[in-house]
């Protein structure tokens, strides 16, 4: 692909994180920024004034002729940030001729439940689901959860993140979980975007996220949450408290997971449980990670997934993954969130830097995830 003054649009994406730090990385790059989503994302007043925030056109042909009239005879690319938004970033994207993702594949993995049936299929360990379809009434959701065992998480079969995800003691709870993503699905639409849920077994064990570019392991993170029903981020660490043997098992089931589900293209984030010594998938998410998880990448393995989508998406050669799957230096961050003790919050950006250790202290109002601030600690090898 050419060199030039590219224009990147980023069609669907986040208030926070990663979202922004694309948006930072393509401007200093010299390019241009659109921003395309709902007004109920958030976008407007959260980027850099440079970067052109547009209202999503409703219709396929209609986002293509927005994207055309916007460029303005700018070389385009096009990325994706946000679940809701990957079947239109990538089909956008193949009928313009442009870098991304097989539209296909994002299709099969879109809802959660075929997910599940590909991998299962393919032979790899996850957890037992059953699938509540749009529209069941109250007697069709009780039918469809006789003989589970408790607890259970239901969860939305195409959401975003962990939202509308709980865990549920009894059938009463899940009964009680499924009439609100009914509801929301009728409504806002905050969570559940098809209406279609999902209850599944739940497993215990530590729960890391494994990232991918082209589908090659580039790191992986412990997974910190909140106790409680409702699986609020605590954080992510580097610090992964595993043997090598498991490491291994665990990248192995991610590359084997993105080869099933046919995600060979660019950045793709999963969530995993290691039940025993058993990696078990639990989601693929086909987009770039958030919550400051491409920051621990870079700092830990030494893979920048921003800059290697960029790259990718302008035709550039490619950095080349790390070389051991282990991390090199620690990298961890936490969130501040609401039910904390009161003084745990922070008003403005703060910083400490020493020889070898960073410490990184801000401002992060996320209500849908109850996070106030965070703190990002840095530290290398001597």
């Amino acid at each position: 692909m050419s060199a030039g003054p590219h224009c990147l649009a980023l069609i669907g994406a986040i208030p926070t994180g990663t979202s922004q730090t694309l948006a930072r990385s393509a401007l200093a790059r010299g390019w241009r920024v659109l921003l395309l989503g709902r007004p109920q994302d958030g976008l407007r007043g959260a980027f850099d004034p440079a970067v052109e925030v547009l209202d999503i056109a409703p219709t396929h042909e209609a986002l293509l002729a927005q994207l055309r009239h916007h460029a303005a005879g700018a070389p385009l690319l096009l990325a994706n940030a946000n679940d809701k938004y990957a079947r239109q970033s990538a089909a956008a994207a193949a009928t313009l001729g442009l870098p991304g993702p097989d539209p296909a594949a994002i299709e099969a993995v879109a809802d959660k439940a075929a997910q599940k049936r590909r991998l299962r299929e393919a032979g790899l360990p996850v957890g037992a689901a059953v699938e509540i379809p749009a529209g069941a009434d109250a007697a069709a959701r009780r039918a469809a959860l006789a003989g589970l065992r408790y607890p259970v998480v239901v969860k939305p079969a195409e959401g975003i993140s962990s939202l509308g995800v709980r865990r549920c003691a009894d059938a009463e709870e899940a009964l009680a979980q499924l009439a609100l993503l009914a509801a929301d699905f009728v409504g806002e639409r905050r969570w559940s975007l098809s209406g279609t849920a999902l209850v599944e077994e739940f497993l215990t064990g530590p729960e890391y996220c494994v990232e991918l570019f082209d589908g090659r392991y580039v790191g992986a993170l412990r997974k910190l949450k909140r106790h409680g029903e409702d699986f609020v981020e605590r954080g992510y660490s580097a610090e992964l408290d595993l043997a090598p043997a498991l490491l291994d098992a665990l990248a192995e089931a991610a590359e084997r997971a993105a080869a099933a589900a046919g995600l060979g293209w660019g950045p793709l984030h999963l969530d995993v449980i290691l039940v025993g010594e058993r990696p078990h998938i639990i989601d693929i998410n086909p987009r770039i990670a958030g919550s400051f998880i491409c920051e621990l990448v870079r700092d830990a393995y030494g893979f920048d997934l921003v800059e290697a989508l960029l790259a990718k998406l302008q035709g550039q050669v490619l950095p080349a993954a790390p070389a051991r799957r282990a991390p090199r230096a620690y990298a961890r961050v936490d969130f501040l969130l609401e039910g904390d003790p009161e003084g745990w919050d922070c008003a403005a950006p703060q910083q400490l830097q020493l020889p070898g250790l960073r410490l990184r202290l801000g401002p992060q109002r996320i209500a849908s995830r109850e996070r106030r601030a965070y703190l990002y600690l840095t530290l290398e090898p001597a």
